[in-house]
C-alpha cells in the first residue's frame, strides 16, 4: 500500500522524501515529503513538528523558525518561498533522521489507522486496503466510508469497484 501511494504521490516506490508539490488551485497549498504532508491541512506542520523534536535531528533549528508561519493562520507565501523548500528539500536528502521521522508520521497517522479502518470494514484484500490507505492520505476517508459502508455481504472486489466510482 505504501508503495502504490509512493509512486502516486512522487512517482518512486519508496517514495521521494525531498518531493514538494504546490499545485494551482490546491486548497492543501504546499506539500512535502514521501506522501506529501499538506501545509493547508496542517499535516505538514505536525510532520515538522516531529522532526524538530528528534534528538540530533541537523536541520532542526532552521526548520523551527518556519513553525510559525505554518500554525493558523497560515502563512500561504510558503507556496512560493525557495528559500524555506530549499530548507526542506535539503534536510530530507543529507539527514537520515528527516527520512525517519517522515516513516514514521504517515505509517502512525495514515497508514496504521487505514488499516485498522479496513479490517473494521472487512477487507483484507491489499489493493482495497491500499484505496482507504489513499483515501487517509488525500483526507477523503471520513466522506468516503460513509457513502460506501462495510463490505458485508457484498465480495471484496465488488466493494473495491463502488468505492472508485464514488
Amino acid at each position: 500500500a505504501s508503495a502504490i501511494v509512493n509512486v502516486f504521490e512522487t512517482g518512486r516506490v519508496r517514495g521521494d522524501y525531498a518531493a514538494i508539490a504546490v499545485l494551482k488551485g490546491d486548497r492543501g497549498h504546499l506539500s512535502y515529503g514521501r506522501s506529501q504532508a499538506a501545509l493547508g491541512t496542517g499535516s505538514l506542520l505536525r510532520l515538522l513538528t516531529s522532526y524538530c523534536q528528534l534528538p540530533g535531528a541537523t536541520f532542526a533549528a532552521d526548520i523551527g523558525r518556519l513553525l510559525p508561519r505554518m500554525q493558523p493562520p497560515i502563512d500561504v507565501t510558503l507556496d512560493q518561498d525557495q528559500a524555506a523548500q530549499a530548507l526542506l528539500r535539503q534536510a530530507a536528502q543529507q539527514d537520515p533522521l528527516m527520512r525517519q521521522a517522515q516513516d514514521q508520521f504517515f505509517d502512525e497517522n495514515y497508514l496504521v489507522p487505514a488499516l485498522r479502518a479496513a479490517e473494521s470494514f472487512g477487507v483484507t484484500l491489499p489493493l482495497a486496503q491500499t484505496l482507504i490507505y489513499d483515501s487517509h492520505i488525500q483526507g477523503g476517508w471520513g466522506t468516503l466510508k460513509d457513502r460506501i459502508g462495510p463490505v458485508g455481504s457484498r465480495r471484496q472486489e465488488d466493494w473495491a469497484q463502488s468505492y472508485i466510482t464514488l
